[in-house]
């Protein structure tokens, strides 16, 4: 059963930094070669890249491309999915796994004759924002659904909406659900103190938000919410790490119209000395920042299913969520944290204080987010689901 999973062509597998599609194609494979597939990875060549190379014994064969550049495109994932086909490369595979709107294009209207496996990771499907690109891209994204063999969701709600705003068979939509790797993001990490004390944080409680800094994430939530609890609570040494791009466009450096109204809202509201923009950091930092924080939040307005999330599970962390797709398959309220209503920012407020006021249910909901995040996300037991598709589509 030769398989090959197609990434985005945007960002390098395996990623140093962010990049949710791609972690999910290199952890996929590499639990997939663990379970005896033969499985290759096909991605972008970037400068500097070989045709091919080997990452733990896993083959990610590198296509070139006419915009040989990393960074969110829509060009990018246009020319990425036309080499591809260009290459007829898949011709060498049984299973073919796609991921991306544009490349999964190419391939389900070139490779009809073949099992396709398509991954849908598009969170406009559970949003109601209504833009003419987001609806172009639906539709897009709809017909290559229609084309595939088989389409995995990786919500309860994208799959509901998949079903009834797609139009898509429902005996074809299968619910897998994101992945955390729990061996590396793990409760204690060694030299996580060293960094905590590095940042000048050492006495401090932590409160971590992880995902770029746009309106879709409802970071002004947080922001109004962290407000309330250091006014209510009198907490001084209680800091708001926010970790990610200040921008929609990953690869950005600048601070996007958002990010500057939440600098000057945190202006506004005082909060400024509680408050640091850590930016983008790598992989092994962030599983750092995990391991230092008390409690994790996301406040997202719309989600499809966020690995942020997972991570902080898998870090042994409470995790605070807004009542949206993907995040409500997570939070068993009261098991390991708690939700809220979207925009209700009084009462995400209300629920750090609870928490950081409580060390026995802190580390309650921490112990249960850790075991959840073993029992359920893993990427290896996610990887067996995926292995039990692939056979029955052979």
């Amino acid at each position: 059963m030769k398989t090959c999973l197609i990434s985005s062509g945007v960002i390098r597998v395996p990623p140093k930094y962010g990049g949710a599609v791609e972690q999910y194609v290199y952890q996929i494979a590499r639990n997939l070669k663990n379970l005896g597939v033969d499985v290759d990875i096909i991605d972008a060549q970037f400068f500097g890249d070989e045709s091919q190379d080997e990452k733990n014994e896993l083959k990610i064969i590198r296509l070139k491309t006419l915009f040989q550049k990393s960074g969110v495109s829509s060009l990018t994932k246009l020319s990425f999915g036309f080499s591809i086909v260009r290459s007829d490369i898949l011709k060498n595979y049984r299973i073919i796994h796609v991921n991306t709107i544009l490349p999964g294009s190419f391939v389900t209207r070139f490779y009809k004759f073949r099992p396709i496996i398509y991954t849908c990771h598009n969170s406009d499907w559970v949003s109601r924002r209504r833009s003419f690109f987001s609806t172009a891209f639906r539709e897009v994204e709809r017909n290559i659904m229609r084309r595939a063999t088989a389409v995995i969701a990786l919500s309860r709600s994208m799959r509901k909406r998949i079903i009834k705003f797609g139009g898509i068979n429902p005996k074809k939509v299968r619910l897998i659900p994101n992945g955390v790797d729990t061996r590396f993001f793990m409760p204690i990490i060694e030299s996580s103190e060293k960094l905590k004390e590095k940042m000048g944080l050492y006495d401090h409680k932590i409160i971590l938000f992880v995902g770029r800094i746009t309106y879709m994430k409802g970071v002004d939530v947080l922001i109004r919410a962290f407000s309330h609890a250091i006014l209510h609570a009198g907490l001084n040494k209680i800091t708001l790490l926010l970790v990610g791009p200040q921008a929609s466009a990953f690869k950005s450096t600048k601070s996007g119209r958002y990010a500057s109204w939440i600098k000057m809202l945190i202006e506004k509201l005082g909060i400024k000395d509680n408050v640091r923009f850590v930016g983008k950091v790598s992989n092994e930092t962030l599983r750092k920042l995990y391991s230092i924080a008390d409690v994790f939040v996301l406040p997202s307005r719309y989600e499809g299913m966020p690995l942020a999330i997972l991570e902080a599970m898998s870090a042994g962390l409470p995790v605070l969520g807004s009542k949206v797709s993907g995040i409500v398959d997570v939070i068993e309220e009261g098991i390991n944290g708690y939700s809220f209503n979207p925009e209700d920012h009084k009462k995400l407020g209300e629920l750090i204080m609870k928490i950081l006021g409580d060390e026995k249910l802190k580390k309650r909901l921490g112990d249960n987010s850790r075991i959840l995040a073993e029992r359920r996300y893993d990427w290896n037991i996610i990887a067996k689901k995926i292995k039990l598709l692939y056979e029955s589509l052979t």
